[in-house]
């Protein structure tokens, strides 16, 4: 499975919007709207806010404490997660 995530951080950071990503994912399901791959991508979602530490990316990265045009995209690529953004690639 190879999904490309784009994140929106113009108004919130990657934490807020990977939880937003999460929560929107979660929402089509139990409304029946959803199909294997939503599934899976609040799964991984769920696993990415679990398991990584975001509030220290954040802290470390400026491009994600949200506030920016720039284009972030998390790359779920099997079991890698990948954060693409300004000629750089966060392996999570």
């Amino acid at each position: 499975m190879l999904e490309k995530v784009e994140l929106d951080l113009s108004r919130h950071c990657v934490l807020t919007e990977i939880r937003r990503q999460q929560e929107r994912a979660v929402a089509l399901a139990l409304k029946g709207r959803a199909d294997e791959k939503v599934f899976e991508r609040a799964e991984v979602l769920k696993e990415i806010l679990e398991s990584v530490d975001l509030k220290s990316l954040r802290g470390k990265y400026p491009q994600l404490q949200g506030g920016t045009e720039e284009r972030i995209t998390l790359v779920l690529e099997g079991e890698k997660r990948t954060l693409r953004f300004s000629d750089m690639e966060l392996v999570l």
